[in-house]
């Protein structure tokens, strides 16, 4: 397969891989950079475009709208690379295999990997090394503890290794003792919900949602 534009590939490989959020700081940095892009992330169905308010995609797929194109469906690679001439196709998510060229970015937590974890989808870093797209780095994300633990494990399986930690933007709001409801969707749920713990607010409830981020008449009410 060849591409009209250089593609960035970033791959969760643990179940609790915030890949969105390192997707959406990739983006914020193109960006800076003035550098143009489209998001493929695959999955079922036909190819189609993604608005940020499509209430009928799913989460993932509408927080990236904001920032660019993303298209989704099994066979959106045509369009999407056609979207992304002149630009970058950041192919976010596991899916099809991508072009020889690609540039891969695997994504790991931390804590999934210091506990000993199964890599997801199961096995990728048990396979050897030639299973690893040549030239791959790998984004550990978690506090510093976590990192240590996870090199201390898997230092010899992981390719180029990126560290780096994912911190609350600071918006002025006071969360010290507030009562919330939290509600979190994703793989990376917990995260959100350990982040709410260590701003100070007082959770009274913590909602886990399904993959479409969606609420039942049930939650709603």
């Amino acid at each position: 397969m060849t591409a009209p534009a250089p593609v960035l590939r970033i791959v969760p490989i643990t179940r609790g891989a915030p890949e969105l959020a390192v997707t959406a700081s990739v983006l914020l940095h193109l960006m800076g950079r003035g550098r143009r892009f489209a998001i493929l992330r695959r999955g079922r169905g036909p190819a189609r475009r993604v608005d940020a308010g499509d209430a009928s995609a799913r989460a993932g797929a509408r927080l990236l709208a904001a920032f660019a194109p993303v298209w989704t469906g099994h066979e959106a690679g045509e369009d999407c690379r056609a979207a992304a001439e002149g630009g970058v196709l950041v192919d976010s998510g596991p899916g099809a295999a991508p072009p020889s060229s690609a540039v891969t970015l695997l994504v790991a937590d931390a804590a999934d990997l210091a506990a000993g974890r199964l890599p997801w989808p199961l096995g990728p870093l048990l396979l050897p090394r030639r299973g690893i797209p040549q030239g791959a780095a790998t984004c550990l994300v978690g506090p510093p503890r976590a990192r240590a633990a996870a090199l201390g494990r898997w230092a010899d399986a992981l390719p180029d290794v990126l560290e780096a930690e994912l911190t609350p933007l600071e918006t002025g709001m006071d969360w010290r003792d507030m009562p919330v409801l939290a509600f979190a969707g994703g793989a990376d749920r917990h995260a959100f919900f350990a982040a709410l713990d260590g701003l100070g607010a007082r959770v009274l409830r913590r909602v886990s949602l399904d993959g479409g981020g969606t609420l039942s008449p049930a939650i709603a009410l």
